[in-house]
């Protein structure tokens, strides 16, 4: 879900992290076999939640899905069942955010960070909010269930954050009426309006006072400021770095996606991508650790999760080895890193250290 992309060929277009649908669609009972077929690649069983797609064959896998699965409603019934967390750093920002409104803010601020396949739009009129969520253009397919899981991953992560059992006064979709409203109405609202012009949810801007149980202002400024970082390097690099920053990060834990892995998905010779790399003033190796540094530095700012966890989600074998690279890029350990943090302290990376 997120900032739209002028629509080009598949090999150079926008790209879509879609592990956790992949994961769903086998837990429906669908082979891995037959998932690798339709996505003509191989996918490792336990590495189902490292997956990347052009965002059209993304759109087309999701209809296949639903399909396959005998579900109709898969795009809603994912929604339900994911988190602002699953959003990675985007999903911090969320859940520290004060209010309905800065959640809002942030999400359209920041969803750049998480996908490149859509855009989300937020206008206010006679005391209503209308949040828009447009899909890139698919050739020949209405991305129907996307749009359904996309509506319901942001209705559905707004009523956790407000913990109030918040629902929107309507749910606008340009898909066709479905014989069965069931789940959509269980999840989103009884509201529910067909072949419109747009996909939005629309509320009473009051709304967007409404407090969030749990932000931590600190931790907050600190995930800001990391964010921030990330939006500014992704405007100042070409596209072929924005998507390679999202290959580093589906696969970190993978340890051993490398330059000719980043190439053949990239469909250029591993010499042409360092040459293209190089004339943006970077590298695979200097992508990598930042990559690495703003995804330990988000999962250090979580005091639930361990981190040996951490180390293995980052592709490294054992906790020494994150230790000893996580002290070379910041200057600390990781376990100093998380209670300076914790503690308010303003951390600064070590200069000119990328991994």
């Amino acid at each position: 879900m997120t900032r739209v992309i002028a629509p080009h060929r598949p090999d150079t277009g926008p790209v879509t992290p879609c592990g956790w649908l992949v994961e769903a669609v086998h837990k429906a009972g669908v082979p891995l076999r037959e998932i690798e077929t339709v996505l003509e690649r191989q996918v490792e069983p336990d590495r189902l939640d490292r997956v990347i797609l052009p965002s059209e064959r993304y759109f087309r896998f999701f209809e296949w899905a639903a399909d396959r699965s005998s579900d109709p409603d898969l795009g809603i019934h994912v929604a339900a069942h994911l988190t602002a967390r699953d959003f990675g750093l985007l999903g911090y920002l969320l859940e520290n955010s004060d209010t309905l409104g800065t959640w809002l803010n942030n999400l359209t601020t920041y969803n750049g960070i998480f996908s490149q396949d859509a855009r989300i739009e937020v206008t206010r009129a006679q005391g209503l909010v209308s949040l828009a969520y447009r899909p890139v253009v698919a050739n020949g397919i209405e991305p129907l269930q996307d749009i359904w899981c996309s509506i319901g991953m942001i209705v559905h992560t707004m009523r956790h954050a407000t913990g109030c059992g918040w629902v929107p006064l309507r749910c606008r979709f340009t898909t066709p009426r479905p014989a069965d409203t069931a789940a959509l109405e269980e999840l989103l609202c009884s509201n529910l309006r067909f072949g419109q012009d747009s996909n939005c949810i629309e509320f009473p801007e009051r709304d967007l006072a409404l407090a969030i149980p749990g932000a931590d202002p600190v931790l907050f400024g600190l995930l800001k400021g990391q964010a921030d970082g990330i939006l500014a390097s992704l405007s100042q690099e070409g596209e072929i770095v924005n998507r390679l920053r999202l290959m580093i990060t589906a696969h970190l834990s993978d340890g051993g996606f490398d330059t000719a892995q980043a190439a053949r998905a990239l469909k250029m010779s591993v010499r042409k991508l360092h040459r293209e790399l190089a004339g943006r003033d970077t590298s695979f190796r200097k992508l990598r650790g930042e990559v690495v540094r703003e995804t330990a530095r988000a999962h250090l700012a979580d005091p639930n999760i361990q981190i040996t966890e951490i180390a293995h989600r980052l592709g490294f074998s054992e906790t020494s080895a994150f230790t000893r690279a996580f002290k070379t890029l910041e200057g600390v350990t990781p376990r100093e890193f998380r209670t300076r943090l914790l503690a308010g302290v303003t951390l600064h990376p070590v200069p000119g250290r990328s991994g």
